[in-house]
């Protein structure tokens, strides 16, 4: 009978001492998930994806999301300077086949 007791009483406590790393889990994953998301809102405010399009010898930079325009240019340092006196806090991002693909010189 006193092992039954015994063994009761250590079910129970190793059930509770997985219900605490259970509840301690869920609330670091919570805090986790909270900062991914401040981050990657973080991200998404300064990042921004662009678009270059050639016409003739002038490199036009469009938004991606929203087609709005950016900068204009002949040269890339001409363009990025644009750029950052435009939107100081930006960066701005092209895939480098769609670089290629313009023609743009990096």
């Amino acid at each position: 009978m006193d092992i039954f007791i015994s063994a009761i009483i250590w079910g129970m406590v190793i059930y509770f001492v997985l219900k605490f790393i259970e509840l301690y889990l869920k609330a670091r994953n919570d805090i986790l998930r909270e900062d991914l998301e401040a981050v990657s809102k973080k991200i998404k405010e300064t990042i921004v994806n662009v678009n270059i399009e050639r016409h003739g010898d002038m490199f036009y930079v469009f938004e991606k999301e929203t087609d709005n325009f950016v900068a204009q240019g002949k040269t890339m340092a001409e363009i990025k300077e644009v750029m950052q006196k435009r939107f100081p806090k930006k960066t701005f991002v092209a895939t480098e086949d769609h670089i290629k693909e313009s023609g743009l010189e990096i």
